[in-house]
């Protein structure tokens, strides 16, 4: 749903970073040592497949490259190949495990059994202690940088999941709702072309904005997120857990469906029935969400990241008793993009509800990219064309930077604070934690934050939650000191779980600490 990119990516992830890269360097440091480099070389990445399987044993020889038109020299040239199971670099006296950066994705709405054992075949068959990880669920973001935090990371990370699911369901009953007080409407009106007009007018009003809310990508974010990956130093994996999105839709086999398809047939030569089609048409053709999301420039920004998406489809098992709709899946704007990301870096796209199986699969799945350089005229256009090809091309596709420069246009954006928290201390049954970091606005000649707050206990071994309660802050300071006595819980372990929302910049941060009562 809409939340995963829109309130979480340009969140914790900012936060993170930066302490994942190997460099002695700052990132805007970087930036510039990197800008001046290009000048002297420019490094092209370029993938190709052939069939959907990425084509190895290219050689220098294979490529022209030209820029704004004109065919350049090819200076340097190599070859990377790489997965995520025999990543392990052998030494004349050890084995040594590289560090990688996993990022996985949840974009689920419906929760079981099936993601939770995926999560757990992840974190056992894949992870390794010197891993790190973010892990972006619809509505929060949280990272784990260790094993002791892994173990203590699962547990929250599925009820978050979970909790999740139980408002995604909420809003689905709330649209049945709404969609059976108009078919009670449609079937009390006389005039059967009327009642089809404005019953098709009012379902299309509501899948648009429900799929406005959550299934049209904030395409900003998608930006963001790929700038934060192109800063970190370290071989970088995203995985996305993508169930199919579901919306209650009326069937060619529904009462519905039926009386519309009978008055069209019986009255093909009134002047209303090309409209009554053409609307069912359109709401219908509508389901395939992905209409003018730009494609091409996220495939390039992921792929200046040199990350490697993997995508895992898996239907939701959501039933409806309804005679006049079923849970019918969409095409979402969310999975559109990450297919097309995927398959312009190197990454796997499987439609399964075998997470453990389709884990193991995309960790065989190799990547292979080239990496080409040539040396720029003396005019630095930053806005330069890029256009590669291989001779004799045999019907392959080929991916890389058609523009080596990112979007610049959200590069203010970057500078927007980050909440976060301080001096954290639990004693005596009584929580003391600073939140600081947040956005604050000029109103009526004072500097206000809003921020919301919800803090949770979860007893440990359990997912049931023992204390949950939020409220939404004015922040007049640059930091508010949070002060909570836990005077009912029995004596046992258990999780806090810190849920921050800054409402100016919709972002959020997730805090999560083992307490001893």
């Amino acid at each position: 749903m809409k939340k995963i990119v829109t309130g979480i990516i340009c969140c914790a992830l900012m936060v993170s970073v930066w302490g994942y890269e190997n460099s002695n360097y700052s990132p805007q440091e970087q930036e510039r040592i990197l800008e001046k480099v290009e000048v002297v070389n420019v490094l092209v990445p370029v993938r190709v497949f052939q069939k959907g399987n990425p084509v190895e044993g290219l050689q220098k020889k294979d490529f022209q490259l030209y820029e704004d038109g004109k065919l350049q020299q090819i200076n340097t040239f190599q070859v990377i190949s790489r997965q995520i199971k025999s990543d392990i670099e052998t030494t004349p006296l050890k084995k040594k495990e590289k560090s990688r950066f996993f990022v996985l994705i949840f974009n689920i709405f419906d929760f079981n059994q099936d993601v939770a054992n995926g999560i757990d075949t992840f974190f056992n068959t894949i992870y390794r202690e010197t891993d790190r990880v973010v892990i972006i669920t619809p509505d929060r973001t949280f990272n784990i940088d260790n094993s002791r935090e892994m173990i203590r990371c699962l547990p929250v990370l599925k009820k978050i999941l979970s909790l999740y699911s139980m408002k995604a369901k909420s809003e689905l009953n709330r649209v049945f709702t709404r969609l059976d007080e108009e078919v009670n409407q449609f079937f009390q009106n006389y005039f059967v072309d009327q009642a089809t007009k404005v019953f098709l007018s009012n379902y299309k009003r509501i899948w648009d904005d429900y799929a406005k809310k959550y299934l049209i990508p904030d395409v900003k974010k998608f930006y963001w997120f790929a700038d934060v990956l192109k800063n970190i130093q370290m071989e970088k994996w995203v995985i996305v857990f993508q169930q199919r999105e579901v919306f209650p839709q009326f069937g060619s086999f529904s009462r519905i469906e039926q009386k519309i398809r009978d008055w069209i047939t019986g009255h093909f030569d009134k002047p209303t029935t090309p409209l009554l089609e053409q609307m069912l048409q359109k709401l219908k053709y509508s389901f395939k969400v992905s209409q003018s999301f730009p494609l091409q420039e996220i495939q390039e920004a992921f792929f200046k990241a040199n990350a490697t998406f993997h995508v895992l489809l898996f239907r939701s098992r959501r039933t409806t008793t309804s005679q006049d709709f079923d849970y019918s899946e969409t095409v979402s704007d969310y999975e559109n993009s990450f297919r097309a990301i995927s398959r312009a870096t190197g990454g796997d796209v499987i439609l399964t509800n075998k997470l453990q199986e389709s884990l193991e699969k995309v960790s065989e799945r190799k990547d292979v990219y080239y990496i080409l350089s040539y040396a720029p005229g003396e005019k630095h256009n930053k806005d330069r064309k890029i256009k590669v090809k291989v001779i004799g091309n045999g019907g392959y596709n080929i991916f890389y930077i058609k523009k080596l420069k990112l979007n610049p246009q959200f590069e203010e954006e970057k500078k927007t604070s980050q909440i976060d928290t301080t001096g954290f201390s639990f004693k005596n049954r009584r929580l003391k934690v600073s939140l600081v970091n947040y956005l604050r606005k000029e109103v009526e000649g004072k500097k206000l934050g809003l921020i919301e707050v919800r803090v949770m206990v979860m007893r440990e071994g359990s997912e049931e939650l023992v204390y949950d309660k939020s409220n939404v802050l004015q922040a007049t300071r640059a930091k508010i000191k949070l002060e909570i006595p836990f005077l009912s819980l029995d004596k046992g372990k258990y999780y806090l779980i810190i849920d921050l929302t800054d409402k100016l910049t919709n972002k959020s941060k997730i805090f999560t600490q083992p307490i001893t009562i």
